[in-house]
């Protein structure tokens, strides 16, 4: 069984975009695809709008899927994603969050459209003990109505680490197959152990055991060894090792995995980086050769602007192919504090300013309707945290009506990208009364 190459996450800082920065682009270099993702944020940093664009005929940038993020008292309250077809825009999916007293996600609430038509599919709802999840439930729902799917338990030792994490899988509404998962940890609090057990239809027996060695006084990982349990022969036996090495400033520089060739231990990959001013500029990976190491394919950070690479490349090296030519790869990445792993040739990102109409473009807007980014390339989002907007209509410098929403879903989403460039009349209706307000689409 040939081991799958993971990369570790132990080099990727918390990069941090600038706190003014309130719109982001994405491009994404897939396989087939050109992809651009337009994100827009609160003040405070909370996403609320994304819109993915695909490269169609002539290069032009198509509308292709959108996802809405709804705000209430600071949290999140429904997820919306839609999907652009014959010219508009259509609800395919939805998440509902609820909350507990301290902000904890304890109901999300699924559903899928179909028709128009609102279903739900899944739930899940947790459970939490002193601060710490211990108990989360996935219920599908079929045409047997609600059935429990997946049952997840947690148990944390007196240093409020996870000591045992128990995985129950559902059929027909009976237990099917259950795992257990038990943490050990030494004396210095360092994760040391991880023994897995899985029962199916009675039988319960080991399955993996994962260890832990770290270099002396040190938190740096030096070994993690995994054996598997072999019920025929009743033993463990060897079966992956991945070894770490770090550099002065202890960033990890190379991870070679091996796996357990039934006599010997036969390399099977490794990884290696290099940093510019502490962030990973360069992931490469190499597969052994006629017993030497041979770059494969690397992975290149660029461009990097306040410790945030702004391009990413994903090349053949020589052993690979052609040096220097583009293959897709999972690069894994952190955008807007987030780590996102996309399968692609090459990433490249771009932020600007705001510019909000809060600051009453030529005296226009006779109230606090704050639009952003004004101008824009054709979306425009509506803060929807101060009110509802039951509907909205909009007018050329001519005062002709020339489209018009009524809203069935909240939503602060005007999109004009198939109209042409200028100045529009926005009239809105919400909960708090009529308001207007200025666009400019570029």
């Amino acid at each position: 069984m040939r081991i799958v190459c993971l990369f570790i996450l132990l080099c990727l800082p918390a990069y941090i975009f600038p706190a003014k920065t309130r719109v982001k682009q994405l491009y994404v270099s897939e396989s087939d695809n050109d992809y651009r993702h337009t994100f827009l944020y609160t003040s405070e940093g909370k996403v609320q709008l994304e819109t993915k664009y695909v490269q169609g005929v002539g290069n032009n940038w198509e509308r292709f899927m959108q996802t809405e993020w709804f705000y209430e008292q600071g949290n999140c309250v429904r997820q919306t994603e839609r999907e652009y077809r014959n010219d508009a825009w259509h609800n395919a999916s939805e998440i509902e969050f609820e909350y507990d007293r301290v902000d904890n996600v304890i109901v999300e609430n699924y559903f899928t459209y179909t028709q128009g038509q609102k279903k739900q599919t899944k739930k899940i709802r947790s459970s939490y003990k002193y601060g710490k999840i211990s108990a989360k439930q996935e219920f599908v729902y079929t045409n047997a109505g609600e059935q429990l799917a997946l049952e997840n338990t947690f148990q944390y030792n007196q240093e409020n680490k996870i000591k045992e994490h128990r995985i129950t899988a559902y059929k027909d509404g009976k237990a099917d197959l259950n795992y257990k998962l038990v943490f050990y940890y030494d004396l210095n609090g360092r994760l040391k152990g991880q023994l897995v057990k899985h029962e199916l239809q009675g039988n319960r027996m080991p399955l993996d055991s994962i260890s832990w060695y770290y270099f002396p006084d040190s938190d740096l990982v030096r070994t993690q060894r995994t054996v598997r349990w072999n019920g025929t022969t009743q033993r463990w036996e060897n079966f992956q090792s991945i070894d770490y090495e770090y550099n002065s400033a202890s960033e990890l520089v190379a991870e070679t995995y091996w796996k357990w060739a039934g006599m010997n231990w036969k390399s099977d990959c490794r990884y290696e980086y290099s940093y510019n001013n502490g962030v990973v500029d360069k992931r490469t990976l190499l597969f052994s050769v006629y017993g030497k190491w041979r770059d494969i394919m690397s992975i290149n950070y660029s461009n990097f602007a306040d410790g945030v690479p702004l391009m990413i490349m994903s090349e053949y090296d020589f052993w690979g192919g052609n040096a220097g030519e583009s293959v897709s790869s999972y690069i894994p990445f952190l955008f807007n504090e987030k780590l996102i792993t996309k399968k692609a040739k090459s990433i490249r990102v771009s932020h600007s300013d705001l510019v909000d109409t809060d600051d009453d473009i030529d005296n226009y807007t006779n109230d606090l309707v704050s639009v952003y980014p004004n101008p824009s390339d054709g979306i425009f989002y509506l803060n929807t945290e101060k009110y509802e907007i039951l509907s909205w209509k909009l007018y050329n410098m001519k005062g002709q009506l020339v489209k018009s929403h009524s809203q069935k879903i909240r939503s602060g989403v005007v999109d004009i990208t198939d109209m042409a460039g200028g100045i529009y009349l926005l009239h809105l209706e919400t909960t708090q009364g009529c308001q207007r307000q200025k666009l400019i689409k570029h």
